[in-house]
């Protein structure tokens, strides 16, 4: 009884390893690649746009036109503030918040590459009306909207460096490879 089940146990470890042989030649186990995006929203962003600067980056989020595009960031590091280069106060208290089904990536396999940096934000940059008392640096939370590939730090005045509190009827997020 016991050759069975050993045979048997030996059938089903060598079946389980061809299987997993036969998709990692074939490019679908994704666990062989770990840079590759695993689990796309089923929305397709209408355009992407790219940014290189800190201003760059607050034109495109804050745009209104901007709605369901993909942010794509050069290396660097943005550092968030409360006015622009002009002194002219930004939306939001200095804080990214998300139009609806907006994306934000970095450098596909290398987080460090992208740094949003919250430093220069002030306590009153993080306050928000009720039912949040406070927030964070990054904000998303209409409709799906994700976050990859990137350091999001030093929000040291808010609760967290991004928060999901915006509101919407549905909302689907991703956070993923995010220092």
């Amino acid at each position: 009884m016991k050759s069975k089940k050993l045979s048997l146990f030996i059938v089903i470890a060598f079946l389980l390893c061809a299987a997993l042989s036969a998709n990692a030649q074939d490019g679908t186990d994704k666990n062989t690649a770990p840079f590759e995006d695993q689990s796309r929203f089923a929305f397709v962003p209408t355009q992407i746009v790219s940014v290189a600067t800190v201003e760059e980056l607050y034109a495109a989020v804050n745009n209104p036109s901007n709605v369901g595009n993909q942010i794509v960031l050069a290396p660097g590091v943005y550092l968030l503030s409360v006015n622009d280069s002009n002194g002219v106060a930004r939306p939001n208290g200095g804080r990214l918040e998300f139009q609806e089904n907006m994306s934000l990536q970095g450098v596909v396999g290398d987080r460090g590459a992208v740094v949003i940096d919250a430093a220069n934000l002030p306590a009153g940059s993080f306050t928000s009306a009720p039912p949040v008392p406070l927030t964070a640096a990054i904000r998303m939370g209409r409709g799906t909207n994700s976050i990859e590939w990137l350091t999001a730090s030093n929000a040291v005045n808010g609760a967290s460096n991004i928060e999901t509190d915006l509101v919407s009827a549905t909302t689907n997020i991703r956070v993923a490879h995010v220092a």
